[in-house]
């Protein structure tokens, strides 16, 4: 069963790595949960959005200058976190596609007490297939975006995205395709469509009173 959290543990999290969105800003220096126990924010009380994205094989399959390569990628789209394991393993990906159990598990959560921040630490993955079948189809740019809106809109205090082809960064070419279906290999799936639409997601909140916001 795919593990739900009323507070940010994250199912085989080793590490979480907070970057600024913008390059050159200053790193936060603390992350804390808000005062009314609803959100994130830093230690001089400004909203901290959990935009996070699952690059789960990190440290296990890339060279520090593919690293680089895909952090500066992420860096300027808008993301607040980078989710990585100090070891990884495929055996536990999740790829069911019930996004409206999922919003209803993030709004019954809402309202359980003692009052914490929650989210999903791992949702659906963009182009995952349905199901692990091709033939039901694969996840796409609506889907991920229709579950970010529902999950954010239902009080998450964030949202973590995820791409099947980057997160084990799947390389290219034949031996990539029996896998993901894709061709290009991870450093093309960089520039998936919901990767690059999250920054709305994020720019949507902070355009009004993030700490006031409610399930709609």
């Amino acid at each position: 069963m795919k593990p739900w959290f009323g507070s940010l543990l994250l199912p085989r999290l080793s590490l979480i790595v907070s970057a600024p969105a913008v390059p050159g800003s200053p790193v936060p220096s603390g992350i804390k949960v808000s005062a009314n126990h609803r959100f994130l924010v830093t230690e001089g009380g400004t909203p901290f959005v959990y935009l996070g994205d699952t690059a789960w094989a990190l440290f296990s399959s890339l060279k520090r200058e593919e690293a680089s390569i895909y952090l500066e990628k992420r860096r300027p789209e808008g993301f607040t976190v980078i989710q990585a394991a100090l070891t990884f393993s495929q055996t536990n990906t999740y790829a069911k596609f019930a996004f409206q159990e999922d919003n209803d598990k993030i709004a019954n959560y809402y309202h359980h007490l003692p009052t914490k921040p929650i989210m999903d630490g791992e949702p659906s993955y963009e182009w995952h297939p349905v199901d692990f079948d091709v033939s039901k189809g694969r996840i796409s740019p609506h889907d991920l975006r229709t579950f970010a809106y529902w999950e954010v809109l239902a009080g998450a205090c964030g949202f973590t995205y995820g791409h099947f082809v980057v997160f084990p960064f799947a390389v290219g070419g034949p031996r990539g395709t029996p896998r993901t279906g894709m061709s290009e290999g991870w450093r093309g799936a960089l520039d998936a469509p919901s990767a690059q639409q999250m920054e709305h997601l994020k720019a949507l909140v902070l355009c009004r009173a993030y700490l006031d916001r409610v399930p709609d």
